[in-house]
């Protein structure tokens, strides 16, 4: 979930999700697909699916990754846990984000921590320096939320 994540795995691996973006939104128009790249991990997300549209969606990612002739031959993982099928009712949080219809906001840990450090901050017995630390995260966790939903 670092900032940096989703464009570092673009560029390592540009041609392969160039293709896969192209291939599920030839296919699949009316899932109307999104995906979401990081170092790591690939997320796709589709609307009113059924069992059938996500295990063509699956074989369709699996067969464009697996068959990249480009050399850089990404492992793909097809079995849980590390593969996940989830059918979202409400809201969705993946990769550390929660999903909502039109927006995205921090997920559960980063809200948590964002809670954690203001009530540190209410301490009255900090020390200067444990002060500014906490200023600092704090800074950190409110400039990574504005960059989430904006």
């Amino acid at each position: 979930g670092f900032p940096t994540s989703p464009r570092l795995a673009l560029w390592a691996t540009y041609e392969i999700f160039v293709k896969l973006n192209r291939v599920l939104l030839k296919n699949f128009p009316n899932l109307s697909p999104r995906m979401v790249i990081f170092v790591d991990d690939v997320g796709i997300s589709i609307k009113n699916a059924t069992a059938v549209d996500v295990e063509a969606i699956k074989e369709t990612a699996f067969s464009i990754i697996e068959d990249d002739k480009n050399g850089i031959n990404l492992e793909v993982h097809k079995k849980p846990p590390k593969l996940k099928v989830r059918h979202i009712s409400q809201t969705a949080e993946h990769l550390g984000l929660v999903i909502g219809k039109k927006s995205l906001a921090p997920g559960f840990k980063t809200r948590v921590k964002i809670g954690n450090v203001k009530t540190r901050l209410l301490d009255k017995s900090l020390s200067k320096k444990e002060r500014e630390s906490a200023l600092q995260h704090k800074r950190g966790l409110m400039n990574y939320k504005r960059s989430v939903q904006s």
